[in-house]
């Protein structure tokens, strides 16, 4: 399934999306801010969306995505800063320790939330596509040499220049090199195949039982009041329900599926279930 064509060909292994549309009111234990503005009047100044990872990543492309329609219904700018490092830890901890007042938002994936936690900051372990990548030499039966990167920008990057034979991302993320005549899809980490690649077989078509999934959530410094938080996600909701965001994402391959803070943070519970029993049975280390 992982073959290589003629003449040093350059395979991809591609990550399916799923954007959950939530927000988690509470990342780590943050004061609460004195002297706030009313709520009422949020937001009276440009409002920061942290990524904690490197441009041109999956989180990159959808933030940016979101940013006009978020813009038109909150009425102030949005201002998308990338701080990657240490497994998306610089960014979360930045935005966990911001004021909660709703001007410092979190757009991350499921790596931050449910397994970095498992295995620190070190460079050695770069999140879900590690993951993926850890599960398919377990279940396929192969050796791989791991190269961590700090975003998928990286990694395309090192892929058309011929660093790596294979690289696993988000379908949003990589899609801009799938064009390339020396670039090819070999396979989706969905149990099924992605309608924006119907050729594509899932490695679940290989490998039986093989899936893992890259999820995406808003989140708030712990503090934040209620009403502002709603406030947040009902613009999202909102940017989202743009035809051609959702034509746009879905070209992607992102499959948007809405929650409540509550909803997601039960998401999150189960995956760090999850994702820890996994992450200690394949003693992945830092």
């Amino acid at each position: 399934m992982l073959a290589t064509g003629p003449r040093r060909h350059y395979p991809v292994v591609r990550a399916a999306d799923r954007l959950v549309l939530g927000m988690l009111a509470g990342l780590l234990v943050a004061t609460a801010a004195l002297g706030a503005e009313p709520v009422e009047s949020y937001p009276s100044r440009p409002v920061h969306i942290v990524l904690p990872f490197t441009p041109g990543g999956a989180t990159d492309v959808i933030a940016r995505q979101l940013a006009p329609g978020i813009h038109q219904r909150l009425g102030q700018p949005v201002v998308i800063e990338n701080k990657p490092g240490g497994n998306a830890r610089i960014g979360a901890n930045f935005v966990a320790k911001a004021e909660p007042d709703g001007y410092t938002l979190l757009l991350t994936t499921n790596g931050a939330f449910v397994i970095a936690p498992f295995i620190g900051g070190k460079p050695p372990y770069d999140g879900p596509p590690h993951l993926a990548a850890e599960l398919l030499k377990q279940a396929a039966g192969f050796k791989m040499l791991m190269v961590p990167y700090s975003g998928t920008g990286d990694v395309n990057v090192a892929l058309l220049r011929g660093d790596v034979d294979i690289a696993l991302g988000a379908i949003s993320a990589v899609a801009p090199i799938l064009q390339q005549k020396d670039v090819k899809a070999l396979a989706v980490t969905s149990a099924k195949r992605a309608a924006t690649l119907p050729n594509v077989p899932s490695i679940a078509e290989t490998v039986p039982g093989y899936e893992l999934l890259t999820w995406f959530a808003v989140a708030a410094p712990a503090g934040t009041p209620r009403p502002i938080v709603e406030k947040i996600r009902a613009a999202v909701l909102g940017a989202l329900g743009e035809k051609n965001v959702i034509e746009a994402l879905a070209r992607d391959g992102s499959e948007i599926a809405t929650s409540t803070p509550d909803e997601l943070r039960q998401i999150i519970e189960a995956d760090y279930a999850k994702y820890g029993a996994l992450i200690k049975s394949l003693n992945i280390k830092d």
